[in-house]
């Protein structure tokens, strides 16, 4: 289970790397984040012994969630946020090994244009403005439960 897991991580990271453009990178997140549920990729990690492949597939999963956020590009960093919402619901581990870090890279790095990439978005993926709106709505609350865990450990 966990060298499947390892597999995926691989691969979505191999496939990111690929994204030449802001369409096809924004299309390929919206893969993953189902790719992430549906398969829990990332859940259940902070259980089990990892293996030095592992974490090293994990280590790669967490540079490339960093030099998302601090790319220049707005589609690039979007794609960094959701990444970094999704591995902090899904362990606890790597949240606490990484939290300083992606603390200081949001606040400071960050400035997503949610509103207007969110109707690029759309045009250029052909989806309903219900559906953007509803993926916005679960962006916005993966950015809000970000801050507040990072607040939580701060005064705890």
């Amino acid at each position: 289970m966990l060298q499947q897991r390892q597999d995926w991580i691989n691969s979505i990271l191999d496939n990111l790397s690929s994204k030449e453009n802001n369409d096809s990178l924004a299309s390929y997140i919206l893969v993953v984040v189902k790719l992430i549920n549906e398969q829990e990729i990332l859940t259940g990690l902070d259980t089990e012994e990892w293996s030095l492949e592992l974490k090293s597939s994990l280590q790669k999963w967490c540079s490339r969630i960093n030099s998302l956020l601090t790319s220049k590009n707005d589609v690039q960093k979007w794609a960094g946020a959701i990444l970094l919402s999704l591995t902090i619901s899904s362990s606890d581990k790597l949240f606490k090994d990484h939290w300083k870090s992606w603390f200081n890279l949001l606040f400071t790095n960050l400035k997503v244009k949610i509103v207007s990439f969110s109707l690029s978005l759309s045009l250029s993926l052909s989806l309903s403005f219900e559906e953007i709106l509803c993926f916005k709505l679960q962006l916005l609350s993966r950015i809000s439960e970000i801050i507040f865990l990072f607040i939580k450990i701060i005064y705890i």
